[in-house]
């Protein structure tokens, strides 16, 4: 708790170690490394002084100062559900790793790029769908959702980056676009996939 100018290292061990609630962020602050509040696990609220030209907070959660970019979900908060608001265009790296309560999130179709593990260990996790606009289903993105069911991919995605659904479990059923070109390496991990196209396109 108190006025941070760059997220390190230090800060992930004390959230580990420590039952952080609020983080506070200064007017000075640059840089907030997203998967340094991951470990906070009880964390339930991030303010950012309102003369920060880079960042905001709305409703406890971390943005980009124009609304266009989700920064980081407080990973502490009960709720089960949640709805990205319509201004947001990016979801960054890790924006909602290790938020182990929630069990669905919604996206509007604006949303043309999700970061690295932004829904890594999600332990929750159930079932998601991803903007028609994103074209990449990034590294690590559900890795260790152990109870994720099925993910639906955008019309618009045509890579799976390496190690996606790795660790999210046995069941996973991913329903993929017929744009589907690539699949990095253990992108699929043991997850099934319904693919929308013919076989001569899936070979």
């Amino acid at each position: 708790d108190g006025g941070l100018t760059g997220l390190q290292d230090a800060v992930a061990i004390l959230c580990f170690i420590i039952e952080v609630k609020t983080v506070n962020i200064s007017e000075a602050a640059e840089v907030v490394q997203a998967y340094t509040l991951s470990y906070c696990k009880s964390l339930e609220s991030i303010n950012v002084d309102s003369r920060n030209p880079y960042y905001k907070t709305i409703d406890g959660n971390l943005y980009s100062k124009d609304g266009t970019v989700l920064v980081k979900y407080a990973s502490g908060k009960t709720e089960s559900t949640f709805e990205i608001p319509d201004s947001v265009r990016k979801i960054g790296e890790s924006a909602f790793e290790c938020s182990r309560h929630l069990i669905s999130v919604g996206m509007s179709d604006q949303i043309t790029e999700i970061g690295a593990r932004a829904f890594a260990n999600c332990k929750s996790l159930k079932s998601i769908k991803l903007s028609e606009g994103v074209t990449k289903v990034a590294s690590r993105m559900f890795y260790g959702c152990e109870k994720l069911e099925y993910v639906i991919l955008g019309k618009s995605v045509s890579v799976i980056g390496k190690e996606a659904f790795n660790c999210s479990g046995f069941n996973v059923k991913i329903y993929a676009p017929r744009t589907l070109q690539y699949i990095e390496r253990d992108g699929l991990g043991y997850a099934d996939v319904y693919f929308d196209g013919t076989k001569a396109e899936w070979q």
